[in-house]
């Protein structure tokens, strides 16, 4: 178990969600940190000393209507389609996606856009974004993540437009704790 961020100079906060379904086998579990300062960050010691890959990240709520440590969180790691900017991506992402994302994701009740600005960590895989994707439960995940078939086809155009679908994975987690809210 990661130590708490109360533990960890230079960590103001943070939430660990477990890894439950749909993702590679070797990921357990995925950490949210945040710190005023990434210098004062020892990463090994908020990881316990298990192996991780961090990214530094440009954190952007579209919104929230469930506390993190609730429910069940897609977690998407994404990777920009080629020929497109990391500037381009991440306007495209926070400009048009999300509003149709809340158009046609009637389920969706929390959605964080983490835009990558730089790995953490030696070896990190090649990712532009990291989606947070919150649900109250994953029978709701499953039965309402589209509003229609006609939304889904407008979704997944869009998806097509600014990420390489196939470059990413995802992983499909449940809060084991938060040590404080950021």
């Amino acid at each position: 178990m990661p130590r708490l961020a109360a533990d960890v100079d230079g960590v103001r906060a943070c939430l660990v969600h477990d890894a439950v379904d749909e993702g590679p086998p070797d990921v357990a579990a995925v950490m949210f940190a945040w710190a005023d300062d990434l210098d004062d960050v020892d990463v090994d010691a908020l990881a316990g000393g298990r192996p991780v890959t961090g990214y530094l990240v440009d954190e952007r709520p579209q919104w929230d209507h469930v506390a993190p440590s609730e429910g069940v969180t897609r977690i998407s790691f994404v990777r920009k389609r080629p020929g497109l900017t990391r500037e381009q991506f991440a306007d495209h992402w926070t400009n048009v996606h999300s509003a149709l994302a809340r158009r046609h994701h009637p389920a969706l009740c929390r959605y964080v856009q983490n835009v990558v600005v730089a790995p953490l960590t030696p070896g990190a895989p090649e990712i532009d974004g990291i989606a947070e994707l919150g649900f109250r439960s994953i029978e709701d995940m499953a039965a309402r993540m589209y509003d229609s078939p006609e939304g889904t086809a407008v979704i997944r155009a869009d998806v097509r437009r600014f990420i390489d679908a196939g470059a990413g994975w995802r992983v499909l987690t449940r809060p084991s704790w938060p040590a404080s809210n950021p």
